[in-house]
């Protein structure tokens, strides 16, 4: 992996075995982890030629498959 892409903080399940709950100290929301999905909205990258050839990674720290992505569609947007 060369470019972790974290389109969310958060997460709608409160899975049991939830391994990313110390993420919950970079948000603002004042829910308790596993109630909430903060939706990061991103500029338009301006050098979009130096991520040409780089493996990127989408969603390291949150599930890529919720309700919210299907809403805000973030890995279907092209950041360019």
């Amino acid at each position: 992996m060369e470019s972790p892409i974290i389109k969310n903080v958060g997460c709608p399940h409160a899975c049991k075995y939830c391994c990313l709950f110390f993420m919950k100290r970079i948000t603002t929301s004042p829910e308790p982890w596993g109630e909430f999905m903060d939706v990061k909205i991103w500029n338009k990258i301006k050098n979009p030629e130096k991520y040409a050839e780089k493996k990127l990674f989408i969603s390291s720290v949150t599930d890529p498959h919720n309700l919210q992505e299907e809403i805000y569609g973030r890995t279907r947007q092209d950041p360019n």
